[in-house]
């Protein structure tokens, strides 16, 4: 009977060790999803970040041009205002021309900062390298658990073979089922 109950005891302790196992694995497998993921994430990124560089890249040349073409309405402008100063329609164009170059000026300023997808794409690659870590650790430990699970079922085995052994478990278990 004492026999039968730590078989028992010992055949749940290996169901339960294998149930943590599996879990180990399943956790394995979300991080690598995750990891995946979090690379196409990033992949997504470079690519927005190469097409905000060629958009730049395309608006600098515009800026540039509007910069000349506003350089010269300023000095059509200054020899207008000589020529024509109390005109109404002159100060309706001046200020549709005024209009236009502040809109240029912020476009231009809004360029300035392209840092703010580097740094997305930084913290992106951070993430995904602190999960790459971790699943590198939950994979030794996996290991080291299913070590264990092999050592303890060759041992079940062996104790299966020796009815002797078993005997020998039943008294290193104590009454309250803990082993000494």
């Amino acid at each position: 009977m004492a026999t039968n109950d730590s078989q028992k005891q010992f055949l749940t302790l290996i169901r339960g060790f294998a149930s943590e196992s599996s879990q180990g694995e399943r956790r394995i497998v979300d991080l690598k999803k995750r990891i995946d993921e979090l690379r196409y994430e990033i992949v997504g990124a470079n690519a927005e970040l190469e097409e905000a560089k060629c958009a730049k890249e395309s608006i600098e040349q515009d800026i540039k041009g509007y910069e000349v073409e506003m350089a010269m309405n300023e000095a059509s402008i200054q020899t207008l205002e000589v020529l024509l100063p109390d005109n109404p329609t002159f100060q309706a164009r001046v200020g549709l021309i005024q209009n236009e170059v502040a809109a240029a000026k912020s476009e231009l300023e809004a360029l300035k900062y392209p840092e703010d997808a580097e740094v997305s794409r930084r913290s992106l690659e951070e993430t995904l390298a602190q999960i790459v870590s971790q699943t590198i650790v939950e994979e030794q430990k996996y290991q080291a658990e299913l070590n264990i699970h092999k050592q303890l079922a060759i041992r079940v085995v062996e104790l299966h073979a020796d009815p002797a052994g078993v005997d020998s478990i039943g008294r290193k278990v104590s009454p309250n089922g803990d082993f000494t």
